[in-house]
């Protein structure tokens, strides 16, 4: 019985202990430059009121290489000299706790594939004011709210292949220097774009991807749904999702006899436009009854992610802390 209370005991030590010099090495992370600056301050005008930690290092042995003194029960150090290797000290420690929390940062990361970046970016949809049923339209695609640097992104749509055939995809001054597929199959309704760029990536607040050629086969509402599967990488090497969430296009056909034969445009005179000026900004100005925008990305719903574990809850709690810490440092030596 007493082993096991003398285990018990030393366990509870032991996690006390661990969490103690957790909260330590933290609290000298953020604290620790300030210690070493006001260290000698306080040693010159006040040193009775520190400590020497060469003094209380070399406790056992009775003398004090810093101080060149013998120690007694005066612990603050005795001289100029002793008072410059103590910052020293400090600062080295001080060191030391970053590199401890930046480590901590990074096994927590890869060991539980933990990313906080802000999940920020959505797709915007933006397209001729006005589309005809057998005409050719373009549907350009953005991306909205970028805050972390990005370098790729995959679109999954799908639509009902009886209401509306895809032509093509324009690639031209995307921001994508590769595309590494293209896939529109008509027969099943899908549509896959998927491409990138190299390290560093992206970082403006708005990037745009592409244009789709379409062509309404019938008149009314119809409806491009945005797949779970659509994804916007961010480039920091564990391939973070950052898109917020994912929704459908409305787009509102009208009959080709309602169209002036001066508003339409041949199909090579769509892909002219797009090819000498794919970022030309237009959204649909059709409302229904209630109000509610037609052309924009609606019934947004945002990205459902697994369950996570307790200690991937735990993980992603102490990656907060180690980031909010090193962001410290990071706007410091910006300055």
């Amino acid at each position: 019985m007493k082993n096991v209370f003398s285990a018990v005991t030393f366990v509870l030590r032991l996690i006390i202990f661990s969490i103690v010099s957790w909260i330590v090495i933290h609290l000298m992370a953020v604290a620790g430059f300030f210690i070493t600056a006001a260290y000698p301050i306080w040693g010159l005008l006040a040193p009775a009121s520190i400590l020497c930690l060469f003094c209380k290092i070399n406790q056992s042995k009775g003398y004090c290489s810093a101080c060149k003194k013998r120690i007694t029960n005066d612990f603050s150090p005795s001289s100029f000299r002793s008072i410059i290797l103590n910052t020293i000290l400090i600062f080295i420690i001080t060191l030391a706790t970053i590199g401890v929390v930046y480590l901590e940062k990074e096994i927590i990361e890869r060991a539980f594939g933990i990313s906080i970046q802000s999940k920020s970016i959505k797709i915007d949809v933006r397209s001729n004011r006005t589309i005809y049923q057998n005409r050719v339209s373009p549907v350009k695609l953005f991306l909205k709210g970028i805050k972390n640097s990005i370098n790729a992104v995959q679109v999954d749509l799908d639509f009902n292949p009886d209401e509306l055939e895809v032509l093509q995809f324009i690639e031209k001054d995307s921001f994508a220097d590769i595309f590494v597929e293209k896939q529109v199959n008509n027969e099943v309704g899908f549509v896959r774009i998927a491409g990138g760029v190299p390290s560093p990536g992206y970082e403006n607040d708005t990037a745009y991807v592409g244009s789709l050629l379409v062509r309404p086969k019938i008149t009314g509402l119809i409806k491009i749904e945005f797949l779970p599967s659509t994804l916007v990488l961010a480039n920091d090497g564990k391939g973070s999702n950052l898109l917020n969430s994912v929704g459908e296009i409305s787009l509102l056909v009208l009959p080709e006899t309602d169209a002036d034969e001066s508003s339409l445009t041949s199909y090579e005179g769509v892909i002219d436009e797009l090819v000498l000026g794919a970022t030309e900004e237009g959204k649909l100005l059709f409302y229904d009854e209630k109000g509610a925008v037609f052309g924009a990305a609606t019934k947004e719903a945002e990205i459902v992610e697994k369950e996570k574990t307790w200690w991937q809850k735990i993980g992603e709690w102490i990656v907060k802390i180690d980031e909010a810490l090193l962001r410290i440092y990071e706007r410091v030596f910006k300055l």
